[in-house]
């Protein structure tokens, strides 16, 4: 097992006994984007012989029976990606709720941004290096990956299961520039997938998000996902 970590940061002396203790290799990163960071990460997986990437966020919380759990799934369906539930912890309120995505996730639930939580994602790393995914180096790279997985017609499997906590920030991803951002990856993906008669509903969500504080929406969110796809 590795623990990468960011050479901007220093690790406490108590982190350092413990991966000791634990046998884990520390491996140092480097300052660059979210997605270049982990295309690091994943391609020395593979020159590891790695056969599973789990993405993990320094900032969230992992349920100890997430790794176990995607294991078993890798072992025992055809499916190249998984993903799982998450409780989302807000940082100002304290407020708590949880999100479970569809087992097989629709149009909707890309839209959404509920397809897959990126900070759940298992993939198994033969098909991800065949099919030739990266993640890009701009803003919502989980979304990003969303849309390649989709073209290249890898099977994403959601377990109906809590697999960690999510940390929340209310302001985050509230900018213009984001929302224009998800306009763009939301059309592409309907594009890809010939479903021009949900372009009014991409343009809604792009609307709302210029007018409403992100928790608002959050809470919309909540309700849409549960409709069909």
């Amino acid at each position: 097992m590795v623990f990468f970590y960011d050479p901007e940061s220093d690790l406490p002396a108590d982190i350092h006994d413990l991966l000791a203790r634990l046998g884990v290799e520390k491996v140092m990163g480097f300052a660059a984007s979210s997605g270049a960071r982990l295309n690091s990460q994943i391609d020395m997986a593979v020159a590891a012989k790695a056969q599973i990437f789990y993405r993990v966020d320094a900032d969230d919380v992992v349920a100890p029976q997430r790794f176990a759990q995607q294991a078993t799934l890798f072992a025992t369906s055809a499916i190249d990606v998984c993903g799982g539930g998450l409780t989302y912890a807000v940082n100002d309120t304290h407020e708590r709720f949880d999100v479970i995505p569809k087992a097989t996730p629709g149009p909707w639930d890309y839209l959404l941004n509920c397809a897959m939580l990126h900070p759940t994602l298992a993939f198994r790393l033969d098909t991800f290096q065949k099919a030739g995914l990266k993640y890009w180096d701009q803003r919502l790279e989980d979304k990003h990956l969303g849309l390649q997985i989709r073209k290249a017609g890898l099977v994403l499997k959601n377990t109906p299961m809590i697999l960690g906590h999510y940390h929340l920030d209310p302001a985050s991803r509230s900018s213009a520039q984001a929302a224009r951002l998800n306009l763009s990856l939301n059309k592409a993906y309907l594009k890809t997938i010939r479903r021009f008669d949900l372009l009014p509903l991409a343009y809604l969500i792009y609307l709302s998000s210029m007018l409403a504080p992100s928790h608002q929406l959050r809470r919309i969110r909540q309700w849409l996902r549960h409709r069909p796809s």
